[in-house]
């Protein structure tokens, strides 16, 4: 595992479905365990390189961390634990945000509509105008 931070083993608890704030907890509680198995190795006499090996080797690899935090269901984020939720609720937003995205675009496409609205009322306009014209000349 990384020293600084922990990066990966953050993303790689996210990407399992854990809680961000679970996920947060977790990295300092290594970080910190980290941090004192490598003391631990110092004060009994290790070189750096030994008591960091010892340390990494002690608290496991990340795939370990990661199953063992998956395996519990309560840090799991709402959405991977009630998925059918997470399903539902997505369906709702969509039923509300759909009908208003033609709205947003044409509230912001404001001038262009106009423009397009003219030409083609001036067009049926035209065109109305041509078909009655032969219209009353056949008639």
């Amino acid at each position: 595992m990384p020293e600084p931070g922990f990066d990966s083993l953050q993303r790689s608890l996210l990407d399992s479905g854990i809680a961000p704030r679970c996920v947060r907890r977790i990295v300092v509680e290594v970080g910190e365990h980290y941090d004192d198995l490598r003391q631990e190795g110092l004060d009994r006499g290790l070189t750096a390189d030994e008591a960091t090996a010892e340390a990494r080797a002690r608290l496991g690899s990340e795939a370990s961390i990661v199953s063992a935090a998956s395996s519990r269901t309560e840090l799991l984020c709402w959405a991977h634990r009630w998925p059918w939720a997470a399903r539902w609720l997505r369906a709702c937003a969509l039923v509300v945000v759909l009908p208003a995205v033609p709205v947003v675009y044409c509230v912001y496409q404001g001038p262009t509509i106009v423009r397009w609205g003219v030409s083609a009322s001036l067009a049926s306009l035209l065109t109305g105008t041509m078909l009655l014209l032969l219209h009353s000349m056949v008639a």
